[in-house]
């Protein structure tokens, strides 16, 4: 429910935002990846649109403590 320009407003882009929306969406309950093996967590997530190699590891390594979630790829 929040506008597109309030997401700019603190610095979330329209393609961050809406990855952020889609995530919400398809994740409703997030508890479940910690019961997951890694590559099936990470696979999940990746399923989302606009959730890719990168943003996955991430995730994983600060939610689960995932130390083996490698982040590949360039942020940029």
């Amino acid at each position: 429910m929040i506008p597109f320009w309030e997401w700019h407003r603190v610095g979330v882009d329209r393609a961050r935002a809406t990855a952020i929306l889609r995530a919400c969406h398809h994740a409703p309950h997030p508890e479940e990846a910690a019961a997951m093996t890694l590559p099936d967590a990470t696979h999940r997530l990746q399923l989302i649109p606009g959730i890719g190699p990168w943003t996955a590891a991430e995730t994983l390594q600060r939610t689960l403590g995932a130390p083996d979630a490698l982040t590949l790829g360039d942020l940029h």
